[in-house]
């Protein structure tokens, strides 16, 4: 037996190697579905936009909007309209092969004005309401 050989040794290490290919197998084994739970919710919590879109109501202030959805916007930014501010709360979900964007407009006492829904995929839709 050569010195410093030790058969242990070599056992170990294909145990190590194995159990780091079984990880890595197992590992690709789950699934991106955003709904596996069933909850509806999507992974960084977004209820839907479309389904969020559809609760959001008049006289609804900015909280209230971002409880709806369930998270904060991705973007927030204001625009004039006819001499008037509005805030716009902006989120997007890019999942599935496809792209959601809900926009809702603020008025200057902050209540809702109207929301804007994007859906773009397989069918696109672009639904607004004013309220």
């Amino acid at each position: 037996m050569k010195q410093g050989f030790h058969p242990v040794g070599r056992r170990t290490v294909a145990r190590v190697v194995l159990a780091g290919l079984v990880g890595l197998a197992l590992a690709g084994c789950g699934s991106d579905d955003a709904n596996d739970d069933g909850s509806g919710q999507e992974a960084q919590g977004v209820v839907g936009l479309r389904a969020a879109y559809d609760r959001i109501g008049g006289g609804m202030n900015q909280e209230q909007v971002i409880a709806i959805v369930g998270q904060q916007p991705q973007a927030r930014y204001r625009v004039t309209t006819n001499s008037t501010d509005y805030l716009v709360l902006d989120w997007s979900n890019y999942s599935n092969a496809s792209s959601e964007n809900l926009q809702v407009y603020l008025r200057p006492n902050g209540l809702t004005y109207s929301a804007n829904y994007v859906l773009q995929g397989s069918r696109v839709v672009n639904d607004i309401k004013y309220f």
